[in-house]
């Protein structure tokens, strides 16, 4: 078991992540020696129990539990449509057919046009135990983690250092998956998924750098979870909505790979990039640069890398990118540096920037 600032996390002796309990859906269950082992459940998994035997390990739990917000409970429709449908259809025949065909295609245009607001509205109401659940199931789908010690450290020191200069006050937490094609993703609740090809193709420290700060600043200011709802189908939506906590991931992996940030957007998320990293006295150009490597890397294969095909850089963008300031600090010592690139080299598991093992 890990516990982190918001979740429990659940995992194999491989370290493979096999469920998240977030604290507000965590209950205290009696104990044949309260003083020795702490039981717990989990509202939303009636039939599975914890116990954990570890003192120092529980007292963590206690303490994180007692602060936890208590789970909100999705918001009640406030309307209803009743439409007197099989009456109407009886007294007027091939006419209703004909009105409903119009009526349906209106509602479908209608729908398009509401979603983004429909969704930016859902997502301002979103509970924190949603978006926490949905991207460590997101991160858990992705598959089998990269979790070399050195390296794990190196990344969430950086991460811990971006996440200070966002101004953020929940914590980021950095995943690496055992995946050959290079991808760099912001998922709900502060996850950050980087994959193996990723870190194979970075040349160096502030190329990462770069590439996390990016996912931060798309985090705080694009919103994945607004993204997905966004990019969900009108029944999808009404099933993530039902299910809360436990909705499919493969729906809203579906959404995120749909929902790609306009050109504005982009824009916007550039410069709050820039000023990130900038915030955290680091270099600011490294993500031009890796979006050179990338280039280069097509060019090479005679196809573009994944990274590019969601993350696309014209020559105006690498451009603007380019224009920070010089100065800075590098993002890694040569040691970490070289953690990082092995990081996928041993064991799988997770990383993040809080909380401890138990």
């Amino acid at each position: 078991m890990r516990a982190t600032l918001t979740r429990l996390e659940i995992r194999d002796q491989r370290g493979l992540l096999l469920s998240v309990w977030p604290y507000g859906e965590v209950t205290p269950l009696p104990a044949e020696d309260p003083t020795k082992a702490l039981r717990i459940g989990c509202r939303t998994k009636p039939q599975a129990s914890l116990a954990v035997l570890d003192p120092s390990f529980a007292g963590v739990l206690r303490g994180r539990l007692a602060t936890a917000p208590k789970p909100a409970r999705p918001p009640r429709r406030p309307w209803r449509l009743r439409l007197p449908m099989p009456s109407f259809a009886r007294a007027h025949g091939g006419l209703a057919a004909v009105g409903l065909v119009v009526l349906g295609v209106a509602l479908y245009g209608v729908a398009a046009v509401a979603a983004p607001r429909v969704a930016a509205s859902l997502a301002d109401r979103l509970p924190t135990t949603w978006s926490v659940t949905w991207g460590a199931g997101l991160s858990a789908a992705a598959g089998a983690r990269c979790e070399e010690a050195a390296g794990r450290e190196a990344l969430e020191a950086l991460a811990g250092r971006l996440q200070a200069a966002a101004g953020l006050n929940y914590p980021i937490t950095v995943t690496v998956v055992d995946e050959a094609a290079a991808e760099a993703r912001a998922l709900p609740g502060g996850e950050i998924l980087l994959t193996r090809g990723l870190i194979d193709l970075l040349r160096t420290p502030d190329e990462l750098a770069g590439v996390l700060a990016h996912e931060v600043a798309a985090t705080r200011d694009w919103g994945p979870e607004r993204a997905i709802l966004a990019n969900l189908a009108l029944p999808d939506l009404v099933d993530v909505w039902r299910a809360g906590a436990q909705a499919d991931a493969t729906d809203m992996a579906a959404a995120l790979d749909r929902a790609v940030p306009s050109a504005a957007e982009r824009a916007a998320l550039d410069r709050a990039t820039l000023a990130l990293l900038e915030n955290a006295g680091l270099r600011t150009r490294g993500l031009a640069a890796f979006h050179d490597v990338v280039a280069s890397k097509a060019v090479q294969d005679g196809h573009a890398p994944l990274y590019a095909r969601t993350h696309p850089a014209d020559r105006d963008r690498v451009e603007r990118l380019r224009s920070g300031s010089a100065g800075g600090a590098p993002a890694l010592t040569y040691a970490q540096w070289g953690a990082v690139k092995a990081l996928c080299t041993r064991a799988f598991g997770t990383l993040a920037s809080d909380g401890g093992t138990g």
